[in-house]
């Protein structure tokens, strides 16, 4: 009986490690977390973005309107409703100044009180904006635009007509320095690569061969990393005095990424999440999520990671560490997040989605235990291994009388 009984506990417990490695969602042995709060909104949120500390929030909507929070409470410390629905905002380092843009072609500049320093029309959708650190230069592109501006006024320090030299191409997304001395954006065929002080590229890098995905750029503007969908996915590494790759790394399916401030590490994922030393190319882990990458962000120092995913009937957000591919912790929202931005200290993450819902979570919870649906299996297990043993000892009992 004690010889059954243990074979069938080794079992059980042996399942752990098996399961931990590729499994589904639902089985990995990580730490629930719990948002500290979330607010839910009139629609799908579409972006968000935190100040450096995480004291800060910013938000944009479906329901057309932008959102600033404070860490410490669900309440909005203000909204303002736009046009239309808002696709994109970003933050300032201190959280003084906040940036949107989406659906009604207007790009809007606000201080943290909610007032409108200004808005600009670009007689087009907005696709994706950026700020510098201290808010000084703001960045924004259309479906065909680049433009830079200065936060004083909406007159446009210059702007680039990307439709008018040869791609006709959605611009996808915008990025800048942390000085805002370099900018860049990106379409499908296209990066481009400028100069705060030109609105003619320093140079122009044509990927002829994928559709580019993302882009991200160190702090000091130095190193540029870009995903894409060339040859089933790829992801290059710029050092940006070149528009030639330093390197490049196969990624099945496209990639999402984001870089460190330092320029040290490289997240990177769609069916997978790989995380890289950027320095050199090397691949330092992958892992699994069972799903798609829809959102990927990265702590100025590299040391925490995060993912929002896509895999029905769960939209599980996935903490990492960048010492282990074992997340710290997942939260399962209601619905598909659509965006996740996390602290540049590490010590907040942002998030929204389809639910309607912003939420802040903190980075710092450690595994305590197994999930719940292991611990569940384990109890299963166990109690059908002490149901054979009792069986089989009531069987010798019953034939030694």
């Amino acid at each position: 009986m004690v010889g059954l009984t243990s074979i069938f506990l080794l079992l059980s417990l042996g399942l752990l490690p098996h399961l931990a490695s590729g499994q589904p969602p639902w089985l990995i042995p990580v730490e629930e977390q719990d948002p500290l709060w979330s607010y839910k909104t009139g629609n799908a949120v579409l972006t968000v973005a935190i100040s450096v500390d995480g004291s800060y929030i910013a938000a944009g909507s479906y329901d057309n309107k932008v959102y600033l929070f404070n860490k410490d409470g669900a309440t909005p410390l203000w909204s303002y409703t736009t046009g239309w629905y808002v696709s994109s905002v970003a933050i300032s380092a201190n959280g003084n100044y906040i940036v949107a843009g989406g659906g009604d072609d207007n790009i809007y500049l606000f201080n943290k009180e909610g007032a409108l320093l200004w808005s600009y029309s670009a007689e087009r959708g907005i696709y994706s904006v950026a700020i510098s650190s201290d808010g000084s230069y703001l960045a924004a592109v259309t479906w065909g635009d680049i433009y830079l501006f200065m936060k004083e006024n909406n007159t446009p320090l210059w702007s680039y007509p990307a439709w008018a030299y040869g791609s006709h191409s959605t611009l996808s997304s915008v990025v800048i320095s942390a000085e805002g001395d370099y900018v860049v954006a990106c379409n499908r065929d296209n990066i481009y690569f400028f100069n705060r002080s030109s609105g003619t590229p320093l140079w122009r890098y044509e990927n002829q061969s994928g559709n580019i995905q993302s882009i991200a750029i160190s702090a000091d503007g130095s190193r540029l990393a870009v995903g894409s969908v060339e040859e089933n996915g790829m992801v290059h590494f710029f050092d940006t005095t070149s528009g030639t790759p330093l390197w490049s790394y196969p990624i099945w399916g496209g990639a999402l990424v984001d870089l460190s401030a330092d320029g040290k590490y490289l997240a990177a994922g769609k069916f997978d999440l790989d995380l890289f030393n950027a320095t050199n190319g090397a691949l330092l882990w992958t892992h699994d999520p069972w799903g798609l990458v829809e959102s990927i962000t990265i702590s100025a120092n590299g040391d925490h990671l995060a993912i929002a995913t896509f895999a029905p009937p769960q939209w599980p957000i996935y903490m990492f560490d960048k010492d282990s591919n074992t997340p710290t912790w997942r939260y399962l929202a209601e619905n598909m997040v659509q965006s996740v931005a996390i602290s540049a200290d590490g010590n907040y993450l942002a998030a929204g989605g389809d639910d309607g819902k912003v939420y802040l979570l903190a980075t710092a919870q450690k595994p305590t235990g197994i999930g719940i649906w292991m611990l569940i299996l384990v109890v299963l297990v166990a109690a059908v291994a002490l149901t054979i043993s009792l069986v089989l000892w009531r069987r010798k009992a019953s034939r030694a009388s």
